[in-house]
């Protein structure tokens, strides 16, 4: 009876392992996969961030077309294309701080709980009896039950990564959506002086 246990116990620890390990590999996949996703959507923002500049300089081209009170709008207005341009660079700056101060949080937070795993494992001590067999079944559990340990803690971090990298697409596709619509309202605007100034 105590030997089935004993091979119950370890086949279950070593399924255990066998699952965490797998579940990181997922997690490490899955993490590559954000990543390539979130430099498409910067692609995709940078690619915006021009369009909306050229669009700036095609309605000041078109309110010179239309008349000389455009032009001199146009000396006012000079400098918008550049403040949106500005706008796209901050808001990258933004986003690169904001993953660097919490990629240094969490990994302040993960070798603290690295430290409090070794202080606990340092402080419990096995149970020693007389039987060598026994000693070396409990050894070789508590290694395991380490190595489970450690393996969480991989998860976990694996699983904060992946939730920061949602957040931050979630926040660029917003960005996005913003910018997208603004695209749209400047093509219909300059679509209808085009047309106007065609047709005059």
């Amino acid at each position: 009876m105590h030997t089935h246990t004993k091979i119950n116990t370890n086949s279950a620890l070593e399924h255990t392992i066998r699952l965490a390990k797998n579940t990181i590999e997922i997690g490490d996949h899955s993490i590559t996969t954000l990543h390539h996703q979130e430099l498409q959507l910067k692609n995709m923002q940078k690619e915006l961030n021009t369009m909306n500049d050229d669009l700036n300089t095609g309605e000041r081209l078109l309110r010179s077309i239309e008349s000389v009170g455009g032009q001199i709008s146009n000396w006012f207005r000079s400098d918008r294309s550049h403040k949106h341009q500005d706008e796209g660079e901050q808001f990258e700056a933004d986003m690169e701080q904001i993953k660097e101060d919490r990629t240094r949080f969490e990994f302040a937070r993960y070798k603290q709980e690295i430290d409090e795993h070794d202080r606990i494992r340092k402080q419990t001590k096995p149970i020693r009896t007389r039987n060598r067999e026994f000693n070396q079944i409990i050894a070789n559990q508590d290694e395991q039950l380490d190595t489970i340990t450690d393996l969480l803690s991989e998860i976990k971090h694996r699983a904060i990564l992946m939730d920061n990298s949602i957040s931050d697409s979630n926040t660029r596709l917003d960005k996005i959506a913003e910018d997208t619509e603004n695209a749209n309202v400047k093509i219909r605007r300059q679509t209808n002086k085009a047309y106007r100034i065609a047709h005059r």
